[in-house]
């Protein structure tokens, strides 16, 4: 009797798990998270290749174009991350997506482009302001625009004042607007 109590009770525990029809993962699900994981790895080549093959199986999946794009991003082909990008039907775009392409404009040195889609979602994700903010200040910096670049870095440490690395790159700012003496106080705070 217990065996046959013991028999059931497996049986029901499997059936109510996975119903009659365990799910099953699809070749093409299994690919993705292996490109995935090869991109963790920084296996970049390996990882485009496995994208690639799900991408002729599955043409229009955004998800693995973007994830394509980013593999292209962490390898430095900002050309071939962009282009992924812009096959993205516009329908299928997330602020996420743009942040992207203004990530490899600002690497691209392309910075009015990059200003100009940082600016667009600078109030409309709250939760990212204050890593756009400070996106937009490299970029005034890098432009000579050290006004500008300074206000939004004071804003910053202002509300971050534990950030030591904040503080540091404001200080460089600072010193390249020849402010040394402001800018030996920021950096002094910084080895305190």
């Amino acid at each position: 009797m217990f065996n046959l109590f013991r028999g059931l009770f497996f049986i029901l525990i499997a059936t109510s798990l996975f119903g009659e029809n365990p799910p099953q993962i699809n070749d093409w699900q299994t690919r993705l998270e292996y490109a995935r994981v090869l991109s963790y790895l920084k296996k970049y080549k390996e990882s485009l290749v496995e994208y690639q093959k799900i991408l002729r199986e599955k043409p229009d999946l955004t998800e693995a174009q973007i994830e394509m794009a980013k593999v292209y991003y962490y390898e430095g082909d900002y050309a071939a991350a962009l282009r992924f990008l812009d096959k993205i039907p516009s329908k299928n775009k997330t602020p996420d997506i743009d942040l992207l392409i203004a990530d490899i404009y600002l690497t691209q040195k392309k910075y009015p482009e990059a200003e100009a889609i940082y600016n667009k979602y600078l109030n409309q994700l709250p939760d990212k302001k204050d890593a756009i903010l400070l996106k937009l200040a490299e970029i005034y910096s890098w432009q000579k625009k050290y006004d500008d670049s300074l206000a939004i870095y004071k804003d910053l440490v202002a509300r971050h004042p534990d950030d030591t690395q904040l503080i540091r790159k404001y200080a460089m700012v600072l010193t390249w607007a020849g402010k040394h003496q402001e800018a030996a106080e920021q950096l002094k705070k910084t080895l305190e």
